[in-house]
């Protein structure tokens, strides 16, 4: 039918709707047009005059409107919505406000690819993040400024911070004007349930028992931002190592093997045979490769990487006492071995990240003046993704407070970077004689410049752990136990 369509000697009119009425069937479809597009089908075969006319304002809703659909349409409890499959006619408020919003509407033939057209997750963070910026800084939003796909949107397992909604439905009734995000109500919708309403112009739905989370992450005044700079994707370890016992084995065979007769050598100078002799490593390797690296910052913890809302990110954000939070994957395909090569690579993908997060600010979807400290956290190969993010972010002349350093992979091709607060490297001790306490993924040693400012995994945290165990995050809530006698104390707000 389209191709036939654009035979027609005649370009569509961008001031009207059409739709194309067919006598027929089509599998039992009644009518179709999607959101926000100027054309339709009605396929009249087997439908009354009455319900013809009822599919024409259903379709009308999705193409005229941008409304999507309810009730059993939806997989859900039937309703007396025009916008379920019950041939009804009623609409609810928030379907009225987006009829009498401003519509982004695409021809028949334009591609999505014309326009700005994100993923519903990414716009649902965005919107928020926008938000959320807004309610800190006490500073309008341009309506114009959200770059929304379509009017209403509507994704599930939205992560936003630490926190992994159910469910998050955004609609935005106006782009005319500002918006006072201060101005929030709660609401309870029908057909929607419960949610936020923002200065009468959006509408975000969430599960009822997760929207006074939503509402604190969004009223959230503590000023300043803590950038988070992860190594591999903590939900990978499983697909490589099966348990963990699997990768320990190897270890323990090579330290009796190997270590045994040569216990006058360094742990980095015999990791170096690690590497050559362990197919463990090969393995690693090749999970490396497989990461997905955007170069870009997130709004929500979308690896779980840092724990959930009950773990050690939600402790540094907690300790540093910020109400920002964003997350950088810096792990970078590349081999695990102590290559100042990819450790450069590494630096290079976070100067990119770094524009990104400069991009985010210009956008106004992160809050934060060239005074207030923004602080780093980093795990592993984020180490020297983090250099490249600091990098960038003071040449613009943003200002870095304290950098935290979990187990910095290759830390010894590092440096302190200049004008910061102070930094703090948190991992095994190199020097240790027990050289099975080591961190077998990345063997630490201190970061060039700084030889005071470290923290032990103190001894009675490492009987239960094996090797490999000591390198992950989630292995160091140890760090928030200790008083500021014993070193390491997160420094920002106390």
């Amino acid at each position: 039918m389209l191709a036939a369509l654009k035979k027609l000697d005649r370009e569509p009119d961008a001031n009207n709707y059409e739709l194309f009425i067919i006598n027929g069937t089509a599998n039992g479809v009644k009518g179709f047009m999607p959101l926000n597009r100027s054309a339709g089908f009605i396929f009249t075969g087997n439908q009354s005059a009455a319900e013809v006319q009822q599919t024409i304002a259903h379709e009308l809703g999705h193409g005229a409107f941008g409304l999507e659909h309810v009730g059993t349409a939806a997989g859900k409890t039937a309703t007396d919505n025009l916008m379920d499959y019950t041939a009804s006619t009623a609409l609810d408020k928030p379907q009225w406000d987006l009829i009498h919003g401003e519509h982004r509407r695409l021809t028949w033939f334009q591609g999505e690819e014309e326009g700005m057209y994100w993923g519903d997750e990414d716009y649902i963070q965005f919107t928020i993040a926008k938000i959320k910026a807004s309610f800190l800084s006490n500073k309008l939003i341009n309506r114009d400024s959200l770059p929304a796909p379509r009017n209403s949107v509507r994704s599930e397992n939205v992560v936003i911070g630490n926190t992994t909604y159910k469910y998050i439905d955004v609609q935005i009734i106006s782009r005319v004007g500002k918006i006072n995000s201060r101005n929030i109500e709660q609401v309870n919708l029908p057909y929607k349930g419960e949610g936020l309403y923002i200065d009468e112009s959006i509408y975000i739905f969430v599960p009822s028992d997760q929207l006074q989370s939503l509402k604190t992450h969004i009223t959230d005044t503590r000023k300043g931002l803590t950038i988070f700079s992860s190594g591999w994707d903590a939900n990978r370890w499983s697909s490589v190592l099966g348990v963990v016992d699997y990768g320990d084995s190897r270890a323990s065979m090579y330290i009796s093997q190997v270590l045994g007769s040569n216990a006058a050598k360094s742990f980095l100078e015999l990791r170096t045979e690690i590497v050559q002799n362990i197919s463990f490593y090969t393995d690693l390797d090749a999970m490396a490769v497989n990461v997905v690296h955007p170069n870009a910052a997130t709004f929500g913890d979308e690896q779980d990487y840092w724990g959930g809302s009950s773990a050690i990110g939600t402790k540094f954000i907690n300790a540093i006492n910020v109400g920002q939070a964003i997350y950088a994957n810096g792990s970078y395909p590349t081999t695990t071995a102590s290559t100042d090569g990819g450790f450069s690579i590494r630096v290079s993908g976070g100067r990119d990240c770094g524009k990104d997060i400069l991009d985010k600010i210009k956008q106004g979807v992160i809050s934060i003046d060239k005074t207030t400290p923004i602080d780093v956290v980093s795990h592993s190969m984020g180490y020297a993704y983090s250099l490249g993010i600091i990098d960038v972010l003071q040449k613009a002349g943003y200002k870095i407070g304290w950098f935290y350093c979990l187990a910095p992979e290759n830390a010894g091709a590092g440096y302190v970077p200049q004008n910061i607060e102070g930094i703090w490297q948190y991992g095994a001790d190199e020097k240790a004689e027990n050289l099975k306490t080591q961190d077998l993924i990345a063997p630490q040693e201190a970061i060039p410049g700084n030889v005071a400012n470290r923290s032990f995994f103190p001894e009675n945290e490492l009987k239960e752990l094996k090797c490999v165990e000591i390198h992950k995050v989630n292995n160091y809530g140890w760090i928030f136990k200790y008083d500021e006698k014993k070193g390491g104390i997160i420094k920002r707000n106390k």
